[in-house]
Order: structure tokens, then C-alpha cells, then sequence
């Protein structure tokens, strides 16, 4: 199978706002681990008005 520029492209910057999403949840529930908090709680307001479910 062959993929142009902008399909490598576009599969890369998807691939990095999973990891991002992802690296973001990590956080949060590491945070809600130290708060005693659920994940939810922390993640806003550790990301302030930005909610990601």
C-alpha cells in the first residue's frame, strides 16, 4: 500500500494528540492518586476550562 506526504502527515499528527490525550489522563489520575480525588475533579483544574473526556 502506498500513502502520500499529506496521509503520513496526518496519521502522524493524529498518532501525537492520541499520546497527548493519553498522557494527559496519566496525569490527571496520578494527580486524583495524590489528592485522594477522582480523575474528573483534578483534570479540571489541573487543565482549567479545558474538559476532556
Amino acid at each position: 500500500m502506498f500513502t502520500n506526504h499529506t496521509d503520513t502527515k496526518d496519521l502522524r499528527a493524529a498518532i501525537a494528540r492520541e499520546r497527548d490525550s493519553k498522557a494527559r489522563q496519566l496525569n490527571a489520575e496520578e494527580w486524583a492518586a495524590r489528592a485522594g480525588t477522582s480523575p474528573h475533579e483534578v483534570r479540571t483544574i489541573v487543565l482549567g476550562d479545558d474538559v476532556f473526556v
